[in-house]
């Protein structure tokens, strides 16, 4: 059974995600009448309980953290690839840079892997998935349309998916810039993607950005974790950047 509180939801109803299900997380689909073989999505507890610390993080997670990740994989194996992760709350950016990190040791998947934030967030978000995963090559995709012109002829196009010797691995970008610069996006095959406090933004924005990023239905589970809180640094303080509205 998932520790309370690690309930993975559907957004929306055109959306799956995951239930609360004692007995089984389930796939739950609002467009179709058939039922869903747990087995087949989840493996089930197998995957869950058999999920061990990624030895390229470098924060010890707790047994619950490590169930929390193993349901996360799960739901990735599944398809899923898009977190919603909330501004307030216990560890969970460090759960989503926590499935970044075992996809590279376990599954050879280095990428490309997206964030998208608020304006406010996006410097704590470089800062920490460098602290956690120092391998990770990170880059901090916003600033004039000139800079960002030069930001993207690092972008490898030709590959869809990114090893250890790629020059990027996690793009870290607002949520006006995916939109803004969506023909750029729209050419990237994306590997893991994570919606910072999706909840702050009106639901047609967060679909237009799903849909940017190559997310058309279906392919998205909620962080919900719950658990101890850590020491996590204020990610509401304001930064200097460049003018953008609505984040």
């Amino acid at each position: 059974m998932p520790p309370q509180g690690v309930l993975l939801q559907p957004q929306d109803p055109g959306l799956v995600g995951f239930t609360g299900d004692d007995d089984c997380c389930c796939l739950t689909d609002a467009e179709s009448d058939n039922d869903t073989d747990c087995s087949d999505i989840l493996h089930n507890d197998l995957l869950r309980n058999t999920i061990e610390q990624p030895k390229m993080l470098r924060e010890r997670l707790s047994e619950a953290e490590l169930e929390s990740l193993g349901i996360m994989m799960a739901s990735y194996k599944a398809g899923s690839k898009v977190a919603f992760v909330e501004q307030h709350g216990s560890q969970k950016p460090l759960h989503t840079i926590s499935v970044m990190a075992l996809l590279a040791e376990k599954e050879g998947i280095w990428g490309p892997f997206v964030v998208v934030a608020l304006d406010h967030a996006l410097d704590w978000w470089v800062n920490e998935v460098n602290d956690l995963v120092p391998r990770f090559k990170v880059q901090s995709y916003w600033g004039t349309s000139t800079e960002r012109e030069i930001f993207r002829r690092s972008w490898n196009l030709k590959s869809s998916i990114y090893t250890q010797d790629s020059p990027i691995h996690v793009f870290v970008t607002s949520y006006q810039l995916v939109l803004s610069d969506a023909a750029y996006f729209q050419k990237i095959q994306w590997q893991f993607i994570i919606l910072h406090n999706e909840k702050a933004m009106k639901s047609t924005k967060v679909q237009k950005i799903q849909h940017v990023l190559g997310v058309y239905r279906s392919e998205s589970f909620s962080d919900e974790s719950g658990g101890s809180q850590v020491n996590e640094p204020n990610i509401n303080q304001s930064v200097e950047r460049p003018s953008e509205t609505g984040g």
